[in-house]
């Protein structure tokens, strides 16, 4: 296990272990909730800016299964994705 001195630890169980359906149930219930108490404005704003159809975000959230879920974790755990951002100490540092 790798450990980083001051760092509570990374969870490398993170991918390795599978969501429950009980997990995945409770998750999308509280997503689908959050959704459905956006304000107009906040849909209306989201759909401008990223180019989305609000209509077609709720019907995908219905229909998204624990199947769907464990196909992103598989591809994630396979191939991670991370930037990394360096920025040059100033002259004041």
């Amino acid at each position: 296990m790798v450990h980083v001195v001051g760092d509570p630890g990374f969870p490398f169980s993170l991918f390795g272990d599978r969501v429950s359906a009980a997990e995945f149930a409770r998750a999308r219930g509280e997503a689908i909730a959050a959704f459905s108490k956006r304000s107009l404005i906040d849909q209306w704003l989201d759909a401008d800016t990223y180019r989305t159809d609000v209509g077609a975000e709720a019907t995908a959230l219905q229909k998204l299964t624990l199947v769907d879920v464990q196909r992103a974790a598989d591809r994630l755990a396979k191939n991670p994705i991370v930037s990394v951002v360096v920025k040059p100490a100033t002259a004041a540092q």
